[in-house]
């Protein structure tokens, strides 16, 4: 994979989980809304919800 490619695939996936974040904080709030809910609406792992932020 391409340094342009690997940074295309890093900025999507951080769309991914900023947009499932936005959704679940909309809909649950702060304290209903977990990593590991945030991991799966966005299809990654929790730990990947992390390295995002």
């Amino acid at each position: 994979m391409t340094s342009a490619a690997r940074a295309e695939q890093v900025r999507e996936t951080r769309r991914k989980v900023l947009a499932a974040a936005r959704d679940l904080f909309l809909r649950r709030g702060c304290t209903g809304t977990t990593v590991e809910a945030i991991a799966h609406r966005a299809a990654v792992s929790p730990q990947t919800v992390s390295n995002s932020a």
